[in-house]
């Protein structure tokens, strides 16, 4: 029983390196392909330098990159005036890629920067990199990339300023093919302050996301970023603001051949010298949007995007015409924007918005070049409900007594409904032409009108 497995022992040991070799090989044309897709998605990246030395157990790689700004003007210090970077890889083979490590490969990245810029980083953040990547790849496939930066106590700045940071650290998971991948991140706090007192400071950052794909580049999920708060100011001269909770949510869900979109956007308590708010919020939802269709355009504009040989006007020229090509079947569902929340809130108090906006029936030739100037415009309907509280007026210039009058007026006129100090209306767009409360609106004329 014992020599089997000795020799069982004995050919794994003599046969690794060759699996090593293999698995280095196989990486190699990896990261390779790797590379070309992410100058093919980014249209402001080209590759200038690419050297590639592989190991039987290890192999590295240099990338200089440089950032092709088209009719922009160039950064000095690069060739041809344009910013060059270079990225230094180190890739470890598998089967066992690390003391804590199964895997096809694990991949350590490293920023590498001239000596004047390494020299300003080192005020910082010392002997640290000032950013670190990881990626490793499994051995059926997928991947996790771990991005961490360094944490930075209390570094003296020049003039008299100074940096703080807990560190960063974000893991993504990527599933085999990218058909999912998620992502968690956090950021406690960072802060940074000048030699005359300007100052500024974020606590609470976190990252979230988990999408699976649905349809080619379409996926599933949701992406939020949230911050706890961030306060700024001058502590010289006892101005001081912030503002707390803020957040954002990304999704998207697909079903029957369609697909919902949805962005949140929040804010808690804004506190500054002159202007306070409790909050605000925009929810809103663009729902029924034919999903071949803006797969089909998302990678059109990819297409353009990533095209380099193009100036910015002739990359805007060329989105619209994607755009224009692909809109009709886009919206050939009759999606609506659903406008769940838009609301202030004051200290005395609060304004709300909710709704819906819709295209139905729209064509192609709606949106032909050919087509007569604000004809679009009579395609969309709209029905909004408004109600804001009177006190809320006051954070506005002129404060509450123009409001008042002005409410007065259109109170009169039917245009809005005020009762108990809360002021409310019905808006509706019907073949371009907005009403309020079912009349229609005039604007003043004249001189001295009031609009």
């Amino acid at each position: 029983m014992k020599k089997p497995a000795l020799t069982v022992l004995v050919l794994l040991v003599l046969c690794y390196p060759g699996v090593s070799w293999l698995i280095g090989r196989s990486a190699q044309a990896r990261i390779t392909e790797a590379t070309d897709r992410a100058q093919g998605q980014a249209a402001y990246l080209t590759v200038v330098e690419r050297k590639y030395q592989r190991g039987w157990f290890t192999s590295e790689q240099d990338v200089t990159y440089r950032l092709s700004l088209g009719a922009l003007p160039m950064v000095p210090g690069g060739a041809g005036g344009a910013p060059q970077f270079k990225i230094h890889s180190v890739i470890h083979h598998g089967p066992i890629c690390g003391l804590t490590c199964v895997g096809l490969t694990r991949t350590e990245v490293h920023l590498v920067f001239s000596d004047a810029v390494k020299a300003q980083l080192a005020k910082v953040f010392g002997t640290q990199e000032p950013l670190s990547i990881t990626s490793t790849t499994g051995l059926f496939g997928g991947a996790t990339t771990v991005i961490t930066s360094p944490r930075v106590p209390n570094a003296k700045l020049e003039q008299g300023g100074s940096f703080s940071s807990d560190g960063l650290r974000v893991v993504i998971d990527e599933g085999r093919n990218a058909d999912h991948w998620s992502m968690s991140g956090q950021l406690p706090a960072m802060s940074v302050t000048d030699g005359r007192g300007q100052q500024a400071e974020l606590t609470g950052l976190v990252l979230k996301g988990d999408e699976k794909r649905t349809l080619r580049q379409l996926y599933d999920g949701a992406v939020e970023v949230s911050v706890a708060k961030v306060s700024f100011g001058n502590s010289k001269l006892a101005k001081q603001g912030s503002v707390e909770n803020l957040g954002l949510v990304s999704s998207s869900k697909s079903a029957g051949g369609y697909t919902d979109i949805g962005y949140d956007l929040s804010m808690g308590a804004l506190h500054t010298p002159t202007f306070n708010l409790d909050g605000a919020h925009y929810a809103a939802t663009v729902r029924h949007l034919d999903s071949n269709a803006l797969a089909t355009m998302l990678e059109a504009l990819q297409k353009v995007s990533s095209d380099a040989t193009l100036t910015p006007a002739e990359r805007t020229d060329r989105s619209t015409s994607a755009m224009r090509e692909y809109l009709p079947a886009l919206l050939a569902g009759d999606p609506q924007l659903t406008i769940d929340r838009i609301s202030i809130d004051g200290p005395s108090g609060k304004l709300l918005v909710t709704g819906s906006v819709r295209a139905p029936g729209i064509t192609a030739d709606d949106f032909a070049q050919t087509a007569p100037a604000g004809a679009l415009m009579h395609k969309f309907e709209a029905d909004l409900d408004l109600s804001v509280d009177d006190g809320l007026f006051q954070i506005l210039p002129g404060g509450a007594d123009k409001a008042e009058a002005d409410l007065a007026r259109y109170a009169a006129q039917g245009l809005v409904t005020r009762a108990d100090g809360h002021t409310a209306t019905k808006i509706a767009l019907r073949d371009g032409a907005f009403t309020f409360n079912g009349k229609p609106y005039a604007a003043p004329t004249g001189p001295g009108a009031v609009r």
